[in-house]
């Protein structure tokens, strides 16, 4: 990839391309798996495999001095070399984390920051992917990004660090270890800031961004099913001192669903489209994400699919037996079919 900004957009536009697999979890925490199946294009036709890599999205919610709250959004999701032809290791993780406010009932996001580690990729087209794309005669590099956004303005930090060691996305720990070290320990080698002259009305990262419009996305279809599949919900957000349109382009319902994997079977499902616009570069990116529009998973994605070049398809879909999902009792009486008392 030629630059940290759009490798790193690139990760978290995978929202998910998704985790280790399968990882501790913690009470009031969501953890949803998923296993990837990768798609290539060499000439005309797609060639694709399952089980090619994986990841996992991570939600927690935690509550601060009254009336805030914090929620971090975490992405963890790699290749698996075994299973690609060259071998090739890609993975990256990142993690965003939102505070928000309630005022007269009606949540607010007061700041949002993203921390983000990937591997050195500097390819752009199918010829140029080698196993050791991002090594170095001293080791492997690794960029790592941390972007800001607050109601005034935002800034950002960019650095890179090279180890002795290469690692794979289910083996995280150590260079996570490393990557937290150079964030506190290690100057920038590039930052950025971005004063907020009414170019957005809230600080949103993309995580945080997109976790809103899904959500406006299932409420709205659930209250006035017609008005909300021809509304096209949007929000601006800021990467690496960027801002960014993300757009609800299209909607589609599904009467039934059944998962890639497990005994996952949905009866609801929203089919929707998001186009991220980057307005300095006047370039886009499109995604669609599937979500459940009731009972414990909705809102969620449970499948999604991304073709971030011209050559390269992805598609993550959930596991559900490596998921957990915990629901706030607001949710899960919802879910149950009862009202909270």
């Amino acid at each position: 990839m030629h630059s940290l900004g759009r490798a790193t957009s690139e990760m978290a536009l995978l929202i998910a391309a998704a985790s280790m697999a399968p990882c501790a979890i913690s009470p009031g925490e969501t953890v949803l798996v998923y296993r990837l199946r990768g798609e290539i294009r060499p000439l005309l036709f797609w060639l694709g495999r399952d089980d090619v890599g994986g990841g996992h999205i991570r939600i927690r919610q935690s509550a601060l001095s009254s009336p805030q709250w914090r929620q971090e959004i975490e992405v963890l999701f790699g290749s698996e070399p075994d299973r690609i032809p060259r071998h090739v290791n890609r993975w990256g993780y990142g993690l965003e984390t939102s505070d928000w406010v309630s005022e007269q009932n009606t949540p607010r996001v007061a700041r949002t920051e993203f921390q983000g580690i990937m591997r050195h990729s500097p390819e752009s087209s199918i010829r140029e992917v080698t196993p050791d794309a991002g090594g170095t005669a001293s080791g492997f590099r690794y960029n790592v990004a941390r972007s800001v956004v607050l109601p005034a303005e935002a800034y950002h930090e960019i650095r890179i660090f090279t180890d002795s060691e290469d690692f794979y996305y289910r083996r995280p720990d150590r260079l996570l270890g490393r990557y937290r070290q150079c964030l506190a320990a290690t100057p920038p080698l590039r930052s950025g800031r971005l004063p907020n002259d009414r170019l957005y009305a809230e600080p949103y990262g993309f995580l945080t961004a997109l976790s809103r419009l899904l959500g406006e996305v299932v409420d709205g279809i659930r209250r006035t099913p017609d008005a909300a599949r021809r509304s096209r919900p949007s929000v601006m957000y800021v990467f690496n001192s960027r801002p960014y349109l993300l757009a609800v382009t299209g909607i589609r319902r599904v009467a039934s669903f059944q998962g890639r994997y497990g005994e996952l079977r949905v009866a609801d499902l929203a089919i929707v489209e998001f186009r991220c616009f980057n307005t300095v570069k006047r370039t886009r990116t499109d995604f669609s994400l599937w979500t459940p529009l009731a009972g414990e998973l909705k809102g969620l994605p449970v499948k999604i699919l991304l073709q971030p070049r011209w050559w390269l398809r992805l598609q993550l879909d959930l596991d559900p037996a490596s998921s957990a999902v915990f629901l706030q009792p607001e949710r899960r009486a919802a879910a149950s079919g009862k009202e909270r008392p």
